[in-house]
């Protein structure tokens, strides 16, 4: 079996992958625009569209038509540079996050402004194919699922679209007549710039701040395998944690964990034996409509992963239906969560972290392994501040003064999961301590 290339010859980035024969063995090539024109003084970075990555993607599944797709995400990467936005690293997992002062600002008025510049990314997850499995090269293909507007921007309101389930609804009518060429990888909720109508559902370069942005949207993007139509629907299932204790004043509304909400989520999968389970995504939303009814109605209250608002979590179950599918195994859901380790810590500055493929080949293709029994469902990278506990489901801290972001990974499997004895996995490498006297003045 042939090894896949070099990380360059996709993204202009180094990287070596880890492959076996296992067929749990899934892993991932990344593929990131090309900045077509770089950000200048007055204006912004140009990046090639999102459709780019997946004509390179495709040509990458050609020439290498021993892979078998297990689905794609669309991720975000930070530039290095914060004045002349470039190319990005994808193997990067701290986010690059920059701390500002409004004009006129004082210390005295907690002016600080965090923002960040997330450029939008194709990863597409990938196994080796088994020797039952066709040899023709896998192609993927996707459909953007915009809500409808249905009243402008005015001097003093916010723009208001459709809902959620009206969304989904006419999405699924208009599946009735234009199939889908193929079957649905996964489904996910993506961010995008919109102005009214304006929408840049292909853009690959989203802004990000700690204020208010009233241009940012959500759509749906459905990735699937090119092939014969399945005549899919497709639906989704969302669970909120319970506020265990509201907030006040001066203090915030306290959640259910992630386990408890889980727990809600394998309940109702228990039960659902009509469905196919696509994937799974966690998604942040506006803390502050925290106490409104029908949450997740508003696509307005939906943050982006990459959001430095406060928000809490929810989990979304995305899911599929086809005419003849008959009747499905309930799934007993599972999920880990795996956090790059800390290399250097530093008294002047920011933390390093190991880069992604040091932890997909130190953590998780081991516990992959081990837990062979229990088939993957879907990976989600999900941005998280390592300050916090990975089991919260709502932020506790103010981005303005704790700028910390990095991608971590969590796993959704069905079966049940062990934590692998300690000689699977590599030791969490010990982190050296950079002073003061380490640095150089210039």
């Amino acid at each position: 079996m042939d090894a896949p290339p070099s990380y360059n010859k996709a993204t202009a980035n180094d990287i070596n992958f880890e492959f076996c024969n296992n067929d749990q063995n899934v892993t991932y090539v990344d593929f990131a625009p090309t900045c077509t024109k770089p950000s200048g003084i007055f204006s912004s970075a140009e990046y090639q569209p999102f459709s780019e990555l997946t004509i390179a993607a495709n040509k990458w599944l050609n020439e290498h038509c021993n892979f078998f797709v297990e689905g794609c995400e669309t991720i975000g990467a930070t530039p290095l540079q914060t004045r002349n936005i470039g190319e990005v690293n994808t193997q990067e997992t701290r986010y690059h996050i920059q701390i500002r002062r409004r004009q006129g600002g004082s210390k005295q008025n907690n002016s600080r402004i965090a923002a960040i510049n997330v450029i939008k990314c194709l990863r597409l997850y990938v196994r080796p194919k088994g020797s039952n499995e066709s040899p023709e090269p896998h192609q993927i293909g996707y459909l953007n699922i915009s809500p409808q507007l249905i009243s402008p921007t005015g001097i003093f309101r916010l723009a208001k679209y459709d809902s959620y389930d009206n969304t989904l609804k006419e999405f699924n009518l208009f599946l009735d007549k234009n199939p889908i060429p193929g079957k649905i990888l996964n489904i996910e909720a993506v961010t995008i710039f919109r102005d009214d109508n304006n929408i840049a559902a292909d853009g690959s370069l989203l802004t990000e701040t700690s204020h208010y942005y009233t241009s940012l949207s959500t759509m749906l993007r459905v990735f699937y395998l090119s092939g014969p139509p399945s005549y899919e629907k497709i639906g989704s299932a969302d669970f909120q944690p319970s506020i265990v204790k509201p907030g006040g004043l001066l203090s915030r509304h306290q959640f259910e964990t992630l386990s408890e909400t889980m727990c809600k989520v394998n309940t109702w999968l228990s039960s659902q034996m009509e469905i196919r389970v696509t994937n799974i995504q966690t998604l942040k939303i506006n803390y502050h409509k925290a106490l409104k009814p029908t949450i997740t109605e508003r696509i307005d209250y939906v943050l982006s992963r990459h959001s430095l608002q406060q928000f809490f979590n929810i989990v979304r179950v995305f899911y599929t239906t086809a005419p003849n599918s008959g009747i499905c195994r309930p799934i007993n859901l599972s999920c880990k969560i795996f956090i790059p380790a800390v290399l250097v810590t530093k008294m002047i500055g920011l933390d390093v972290y190991e880069t992604l493929d040091n932890l997909y080949s130190r953590e998780i293709l081991p516990f992959i392994r081990y837990n062979s029994h229990a088939k993957p469902i879907n990976i989600e990278t999900l941005p998280l501040n390592p300050q916090e506990n990975p089991e919260a489901m709502c932020s506790s801290r103010s981005v303005e003064h704790a700028p910390l972001m990095i991608a971590t990974v969590r796993i959704y499997f069905d079966g049940v999961i062990n934590e692998p004895p300690s000689n699977v996995m590599q030791p969490r490498p010990i982190p050296v301590h950079e002073g003061i006297s380490c640095c150089s003045i210039l």
